[in-house]
């Protein structure tokens, strides 16, 4: 009789060990799991907002593109600089935000933003140079009209537009 109830104290100590043991569990996985839906939270807030930030420079550049064109179509060598110079300032400036933001985006994403536009940032800093010989092989490659030049610059940003939907996670 002793024994069985040695046994019976031992199974409710074991038992009540237990359930504490297993409410503490649950108590730091709960925990655990509000750290992480936090963490998740604010990395894709993060992740969005420079999205956002990366696009709006690239619809920048996109306007500083077509300004420059026009102006090497129209052999305007004063604007062309300074539509040039303001173009590869962009540049830089997404360059920049790649560089500080890297450990929010996937590397493949960030080396085609950079292969796309750097033929570009080039065309930029041969205009900056005052390359008369660049410059009327770029206008002789320009179409004539501003519609179709205007189509031509947009080509960097539209490229990208499906890279920028997938790392936000939008299917359209």
């Amino acid at each position: 009789m002793v024994s069985f109830l040695l046994k019976l104290w031992i199974d409710k100590r074991l038992s009540y060990s237990l359930d504490l043991e297993l409410e503490k569990f649950k108590s730091e996985l709960a925990k655990e799991v509000a750290r992480d839906s936090i963490q998740q939270r604010w990395v894709n807030d993060k992740r969005m907002e420079l999205l956002y930030q990366l696009y709006e420079l690239m619809v920048e550049m996109d306007f500083e593109l077509k300004a420059l064109y026009l102006n090497i179509k129209v052999q305007s060598e004063e604007f062309t600089k300074f539509r040039a110079e303001k173009f590869c300032t962009k540049y830089t400036e997404l360059n920049s935000a790649l560089h500080r933001n890297e450990i929010f985006l996937v590397s493949d994403f960030i080396n085609e933003i950079r292969m796309i536009y750097s033929p570009y940032f080039e065309i930029g800093m041969e205009c900056l140079k005052g390359d008369e010989e660049a410059a009327h092989m770029l206008r002789a490659r320009l179409p004539d009209s501003v519609g179709e030049i205007t189509a031509l610059a947009d080509e960097p940003r539209r490229k990208l537009i499906q890279s920028f939907r997938r790392a936000a996670g939008i299917s359209a």
